[in-house]
């Protein structure tokens, strides 16, 4: 399977809200390692080929994890560890929540996106 990562770089209101941030997406399986720098937000995130449009979703729409402005570096020719596995999948709370806490019956990129859902479940 091919692979693609992101690192994510929010800058966010306050020191707080980019620790907020950091809790709510930690438990995210996608989610290698994530940290906070005064008021920005980084996380590594990793994901299948074809996913790209889950990268571009909090660029164009900064306000959806409460940021400013997000950036993203992608990383297309990633090299993996033959010994490398995903964290375990979160159990979903209920068919629209997300490991994150996201509802998606409320997102606005469900129809703009054609999205079938979070990419961090399947």
């Amino acid at each position: 399977m091919n692979y693609l990562a992101g690192l994510m770089i929010c800058e966010m209101e306050s020191e707080q809200k980019a620790q907020k941030n950091a809790e709510k997406m930690k438990n995210c399986p996608k989610l290698l390692s994530c940290g906070i720098t005064d008021t920005t937000y980084y996380g590594f995130y990793i994901s299948q080929a074809g996913t790209e449009w889950w990268f571009e979703i909090p660029v164009e729409k900064p306000d959806l994890l409460g940021a400013k402005k997000i950036r993203i570096e992608m990383i297309q020719k990633l090299i993996i560890p033959d010994d490398f596995s995903f964290k375990n999948k979160n159990e979903l709370i209920d068919n629209e929540t997300t490991p994150c806490g996201s509802n998606c019956s409320k997102c606005q990129a469900k129809d703009q996106y054609y999205c079938t859902g979070c990419p961090a479940l399947y």
